[in-house]
C-alpha cells in the first residue's frame, strides 16, 4: 500500500499542483486510516472519528482525502472499489464570528489616530462589518 501512497503523493504534487501542506495533510489522513482500521473498514473509522471528537471540518477533510485517494487508485486501475464513494460529509458546526466590543474598537482607533491610512482601514472594517479578506479584495467600483 505504501507504494500507491507514494505514487499518489507525486500525482498530487505534479499533476494536481496541491500545496505541500495539503499534500502532507492528505497523506497523514490516508496513513492514519490504514493504521487505525487494519482492514476493519469505513464504519470502524467513522466510529473512531466520532469517539475521538474530531470536528466536522476535520472529518470532512479526511473523507475527502480518502475519497480522492481511492478515485486516483481506480483511475489508474490499482483498485476497483472506492469505499468512500457517496459517503455523506459531516454537517459543519455553525460558529458565530468573534467581534470586538465598542470600547475595544475605540481603543484600537486611538492607537492609530496618527496614521490616517490605518485609521481609514479600521473604520471601513468596523463600519461595514467586513472581513479582512473582503477589504483586501475591495475594488473602487464596489464602493
Amino acid at each position: 500500500m505504501n507504494k500507491y501512497i507514494e505514487l499518489y503523493r507525486d500525482y498530487m504534487i505534479v499533476t494536481k499542483g496541491y500545496s505541500i501542506n495539503t499534500v502532507n495533510s492528505y497523506l497523514r489522513d490516508i496513513r492514519q486510516y490504514f493504521e487505525l482500521t487494519k482492514g476493519r473498514g469505513v464504519e470502524y473509522y467513522f466510529e473512531y472519528l466520532a469517539k475521538n471528537n474530531y470536528s466536522s471540518a476535520s472529518q470532512n477533510r479526511k473523507i475527502s482525502a480518502l475519497n480522492n485517494y481511492y478515485t486516483y487508485l481506480i483511475s489508474f486501475n490499482y483498485c476497483d472499489y472506492n469505499p468512500f464513494y457517496g459517503v455523506e460529509f459531516a454537517k459543519r458546526e455553525k460558529k458565530l464570528p468573534e467581534y470586538l466590543s465598542y470600547d475595544e474598537v475605540l481603543r484600537l482607533l486611538e492607537v492609530v489616530e496618527d496614521n490616517y491610512l490605518n485609521r481609514v482601514i479600521l473604520e471601513v472594517l468596523y463600519g461595514c462589518g467586513l472581513r479582512v479578506s473582503e477589504l483586501i479584495n475591495l475594488k473602487l467600483q464596489d464602493i
